[in-house]
């Protein structure tokens, strides 16, 4: 028995551990602001779950002597806080996604509605018995309404595999594809650890199914940082310049390759007057509408920085650059519309048309930087 314990033991510190180094690792580099907060959010109850399961493991083996209300108080922390790891996770995945199903105090309320519901149950628990008891020898006994819990945290759990599975029959692009499959793994590592501990019981199953699934999430979004921007989805600027150095490699009269550097009108406006998080928004509906543009004219889309992104594509003589120019303006609208955006983004570009081999990158960029310089001149003097 003391052997079975301190493996027990053991394999709850060590899942504090990772998740505390996993949680320490994750930076602004991530996602948005709102991404990283219910990441970490999902982790700290994570971390919560373990440290109540190796304090009440103890306990329930009869190590310590039983103490029936400290029983009840870490079997409450246990299951209540696997379940806000599901909400949070549901939290995370929305936006993730990019659904932004959760930018309005309506859909925010219908989101916490089940977790709030358990956890009054569980606050009248000790005077109601609706979720559990405890014995007089330690017993757990299941009440009621003790299926509520699981229920609720599956369910969490299980949205978010449904929305991951419909939205992949759709999705072309084969990085968010393989994104959309983390999503659904995440479900079922945790729902087969947690069919181990029903079948054979009292082990440390759960613990170690979802930190698997952090662990799976949190290499996806590693994998990602190489060549993806993890705030928009889109190519990052290292992709982008190995991209564009293979571009003007094959450029020629014949085949002139335009670069569009463009940056979001009053950006800083954004974020000064509506905060970081809709900032952050703002930039994902941007990257939206060019990720659109950039299937219409055939073309390769990246985030440079900041509010800053890039388009590269062919010049041909059935699509001129001002064309591409109107098509970026158009989609970027849609997107604001279909986003039910309540103000109006914009965009300012300038573009430069590299015809040799022998081009300079950099000189490329500055001209067209140079460009979009002189394109916000001009309108700050019309305004």
């Amino acid at each position: 028995m003391l052997l079975y314990a301190s493996t027990y033991l053991l394999v709850d510190a060590f899942c504090i551990l990772l998740a505390v180094i996993i949680i320490r690792r994750v930076g602004s580099s991530f996602g948005s602001e709102r991404e990283i907060r219910y990441f970490k959010q999902m982790i700290g109850f994570y971390l919560l779950f373990c440290l109540a399961d190796a304090l009440w493991m103890p306990i329930n083996f009869g190590i310590f002597a039983q103490n029936a209300f400290l029983n009840m108080m870490l079997s409450t922390i246990n299951l209540g806080s696997m379940a806000f790891v599901a909400y949070y996770w549901l939290c995370y995945a929305l936006v993730k996604m990019g659904t932004h199903n959760l930018n309005t105090l309506r859909s925010r309320i219908v989101v916490a509605m089940p977790i709030a519901i358990l956890v009054g149950l569980y606050v009248v628990n000790t005077h109601t018995g609706w979720m559990f008891s405890i014995g007089a020898d330690g017993t757990f006994v299941r009440g009621p309404l003790y299926v509520l819990s699981a229920v609720i945290s599956l369910g969490y759990v299980l949205i978010v595999a449904v929305w991951a599975i419909a939205a992949m029959r759709t999705e072309e692009s084969r990085a968010q594809r393989h994104e959309y499959i983390t999503f659904i793994q995440f479900g079922i590592i945790p729902v087969v650890a947690c069919l181990f501990d029903v079948v054979c019981g009292n082990t440390p199953a759960i613990a170690l199914g979802v930190l698997s699934a952090i662990i799976l999430v949190f290499s996806n979004l590693q994998e990602t940082r190489i060549f993806n921007d993890a705030l928009t989805g889109l190519n990052n600027r290292r992709r982008a310049d190995l991209f564009l150095a293979d571009r003007i490699q094959a450029a020629s009269n014949n085949k002139p390759v335009c670069v569009y550097v463009l940056d979001v009108n009053k950006f800083k406006q954004i974020n000064d007057t509506r905060g970081h998080a809709e900032g952050d928004h703002a930039l994902q509906v941007v990257a939206d509408g060019l990720r659109s543009a950039a299937g219409k004219v055939k073309g390769f889309v990246a985030r440079w920085g900041g509010d800053e992104f890039i388009l590269i594509s062919d010049v041909s003589e059935g699509q001129k650059p001002e064309d591409v120019v109107t098509c970026i303006d158009e989609c970027i609208a849609s997107a604001c519309k279909s986003n039910g955006l309540e103000y109006r983004l914009s965009v300012t570009m300038g573009y430069a048309i590299c015809t040799s081999a022998n081009e300079d990158q950099e000189a490329l960029f500055e001209r067209a930087d140079r460009m979009l310089y002189d394109r916000k001149q001009l309108a700050h003097a019309a305004a």
